[in-house]
């Protein structure tokens, strides 16, 4: 069963299940909590359930906000032979009624749904770091050119630039800028920015590392690996546990910069119905 948390019906014990649930996931549970965070009192900006299983028991809190799906669960960490408790068909028949077309959960979950629903799944490793990495001779300074930002990341990871796709990331993280969850950082060579990561979500526990981009000609130079490390560094000194998501291929990187992998998150983008 999804229950819904509305904005004007405050349900103690359904926000109390919600809340607890995203503090199980290192992962996406920063994401969800800063959402509900921004945006719980607004319900044409994000929406809140909590799902229950066939016990009662509650077992994942959903956010939907930009047309995606974001899960928040215990599972992401669970090996892929455990039993999750979750209906998938009921999170599969949810999607459409919730208006999304994309799923960010662990593994597990975006999987189970990719094998009801089709659609493409990109998959990769869930990483986590309490130690401080080496810190690099670089200049590093905050950023808050969220559209240079923007076009960065579209550039470095070959994503299809449009108005509507960068407004709703721009609500999202310059609302957590101003809250305070959101710190973005950059290199700049010759006036442009060569090469930018942040900290992309955080709660009291743990502060989410993404968006670590590097423009094709300034590539090799360790700019990646600097910022990457420069925004852990950020994190471990609050007392805090950094995590990230990677592609396979760039586990090694990240091992070396003091992450080892706890799971395995998972991306699915639905076949659309138009």
């Amino acid at each position: 069963m999804i229950r819904a948390l509305l904005p004007d019906e405050r349900d103690r014990g359904l926000e109390k299940a919600f809340l607890e649930l995203c503090a199980t996931d290192c992962i996406y549970g920063s994401k969800v909590y800063n959402l509900y965070e921004l945006f719980g009192k607004h319900y044409d900006a994000a929406r809140f359930w909590v799902y229950y299983d066939e016990t009662d028991s509650p077992m994942a809190a959903l956010a939907v906000f930009g047309g995606g799906l974001t899960i928040a669960s215990p599972t992401i960490n669970w090996p892929e032979k455990q039993k999750s408790g979750l209906s998938f068909s009921e999170l599969g028949e949810f999607l459409p009624f919730a208006s999304c077309n994309r799923v960010y959960s662990s593994y597990l979950i975006s999987k189970n749904i990719h094998e009801l629903k089709g659609g493409v799944l990109t998959s990769g490793c869930c990483m986590i770091c309490r130690q401080m990495p080496d810190q690099a001779m670089l200049s590093i300074e905050p950023t808050q050119t969220f559209s240079e930002v923007y076009r960065l990341l579209c550039e470095a990871f070959h994503l299809e630039y449009n108005s509507e796709s960068y407004g709703w990331w721009l609500l999202q993280n310059s609302a957590n800028y101003r809250k305070g969850n959101c710190e973005i950082y950059a290199i700049y060579c010759a006036g442009e920015m060569a090469a930018t990561a942040g900290i992309y979500s955080q709660d009291d526990r743990y502060g989410h590392i993404g968006g670590v981009a590097v423009a094709e000609q300034y590539t090799g130079k360790g700019f990646g690996r600097a910022l990457a490390a420069f925004a852990t560094r950020q994190v471990i000194k609050k007392g805090k546990t950094a995590t990230l998501c990677c592609k396979p291929d760039m586990e090694a990187f990240y091992e070396k910069l003091g992450y080892r992998t706890i799971g395995g998150w998972g991306e699915l983008v639905l076949p659309s119905t138009k």
